[in-house]
């Protein structure tokens, strides 16, 4: 019997230990497409600086850069609010498997 005792608490840390690299990935990877949007919307700032070459402005305008820009920029919220998802899936799997682990260890 005890050693079927120990058994428990050993699965619920691994499963804690998985659900918190799972979220873990899950964050950086909402923290990267965070950040590529902060990108992008700096470079179409960058079009409109009053500073900026008038040629350069011209042919960012007739080759579309400003609309790719903008294309990219609705792409990646749309990721970055998949990933968040993600990682709110994750979050609540690892609060689960944290108040396992919590109700073991009140249980022992």
């Amino acid at each position: 019997m005890a050693r079927r005792k120990n058994v428990l608490p050993k699965l619920v840390a691994l499963k804690r230990q998985q659900a918190e690299q799972e979220f873990y990935t899950a964050r950086k990877a909402h923290e990267a497409a965070e950040d590529e949007a902060g990108r992008l919307a700096r470079a179409l700032k960058g079009l409109d600086a009053p500073e900026a070459d008038i040629e350069s402005t011209l042919l960012s305008l007739r080759y579309g850069h400003d609309r790719k820009l903008l294309a990219d920029m609705q792409e990646n919220r749309a990721e970055a609010a998949e990933k968040r998802g993600v990682m709110d899936e994750a979050r609540e799997t690892l609060k689960r498997a944290l108040n396992s682990e919590d109700q073991i260890r009140k249980m022992s």
